[in-house]
């Protein structure tokens, strides 16, 4: 972890698969340790993990609406 004495900036991790067959290679469970360790590295608090398997084409999203 930065022993960094400016103030820790809030992030999310939004891990994301377009469908169940994506996931198998990728694991949302990998996404999210890759946005931690990308959140640790530059001193980010994680304050929210989104994560959900569906397709990027749809416009109405809940985890955009969440987000």
């Amino acid at each position: 972890m930065t022993t960094n004495s400016e103030p820790q900036e809030n992030c999310i991790i939004h891990p994301r698969a377009s469908s169940t067959k994506q996931a198998e290679g990728e694991t949302l469970e990998d996404q999210e340790k890759l946005g931690r360790i990308l959140a640790n590295h530059n001193n980010w608090k994680v304050v929210e993990v989104f994560g959900w398997i569906h397709s990027g084409r749809k416009t109405e999203r809940q985890d955009m609406e969440e987000v």
